[in-house]
């Protein structure tokens, strides 16, 4: 009687002891080691004969490899001023011995733009290696 409840704790063991092993490369893969680019996008959001837009609501959306779809929101100033800081993961996917690939670009991102009074507005912005500086016109409702 002791040796089959010996053998059967050994199983449970056993299967214990896979189904950790199993968990454990997939709980790796969902941590990046791949290093961060940070990107700067900013200007300046006005309505009819450029007049600054304080209080809009100014978001970016991009998609990444690693964490799916991010994103980064801001508000602009009383000048209309709006900054943004983007930090895309450069993850972009494993090679066959497991070890992760860094080589992801974000070329550009959708930005959004929302205020009181008047139209949404929606822009492709893209990037490179100065920071996207932008002046957005808003129509009135």
């Amino acid at each position: 009687m002791k040796t089959w409840c010996a053998k059967r704790r050994l199983r449970r063991a056993a299967w214990l002891a896979l189904a950790l092993a199993c968990a454990a490369p997939a709980a790796a893969q969902t941590e990046s080691q791949c290093p961060v680019t940070e990107y700067a996008v900013g200007g300046s959001i006005v309505g009819g004969e450029d007049v600054p837009v304080a209080g809009a609501r100014v978001s970016t959306e991009w998609e990444e490899r690693a964490a799916g779809i991010a994103t980064t929101r801001s508000t602009s100033g009383p000048d209309g001023q709006f900054a943004l800081r983007i930090q895309f993961n450069t993850y972009s996917g494993q090679t066959f011995s497991g070890k992760q690939k860094c080589e992801a670009v974000l070329e550009e991102v959708q930005l959004q733009v929302t205020a009181e009074g008047y139209q949404d507005a929606e822009r492709t912005i893209p990037l490179g290696d100065k920071p996207a500086n932008f002046k957005i016109q808003l129509k009135p409702r």
